[in-house]
């Protein structure tokens, strides 16, 4: 089915050379937290290079100002503004500003600690098979080391037309 302007297409990044990672970052009044953010994004080692969304959901805080003073020089780093409607929407606004053959979100209150980019591009080399990868996150304490592992088993989880016609393979690939 070819794409619209409303339906993100899907390529087949097993099937060409490394290209671009559109991340999207959603973000309202988290202004020093989505700085870091940026940057566990932009210091990845990894083959794709990267198209960093931040998607401004109103910020009443100084956080587009923020980040356009520490990475508006960077290229790879675009800062869009929106009416605050909620991440969700966030989203999907970044989602249509992505270009990238591969597309992540990453919360504004998140970040990748070294090697994240590294280890994705693995699991799909790997296991081609694969449409996208989930990633367990951990609830940090002082000192970066992990507080609490966040794991759902039994959430419902994000919907998509797609997936619901296709068969999901239900494993977890241990990588260590």
């Amino acid at each position: 089915m070819p794409a619209t302007d409303d339906t993100p297409h899907l390529v087949d990044a097993h099937d060409t050379a490394p290209g671009l990672l559109s991340v999207v970052i959603p973000v309202f009044n988290r202004r020093e937290l989505v700085l870091r953010a940026i940057a566990s994004v932009l210091d990845q080692e990894g083959v794709h290079e990267r198209q960093v969304i931040i998607v401004d959901d109103g910020s009443t805080d100084g956080t587009p100002e923020a980040v356009t003073q520490r990475f508006g020089a960077d290229a790879r780093v675009r800062v869009i503004a929106a009416n605050h409607a909620g991440a969700s929407a966030a989203r999907n606004v970044g989602l249509r500003h992505a270009s990238g053959d591969l597309l992540g979100f990453l919360d504004s209150d998140d970040f990748w600690l070294p090697g994240m980019l590294a280890t994705i591009e693995q699991v799909f080399a790997h296991h081609p098979q694969l449409a996208f990868v989930s990633v367990e996150g951990a609830t940090l304490a002082v000192g970066g080391r992990p507080a609490e592992s966040h794991v759902v088993s039994n959430s419902p989880g994000w919907s998509h037309a797609q997936f619901h016609c296709a068969r999901l393979l239900r494993e977890s690939i241990a990588l260590l």
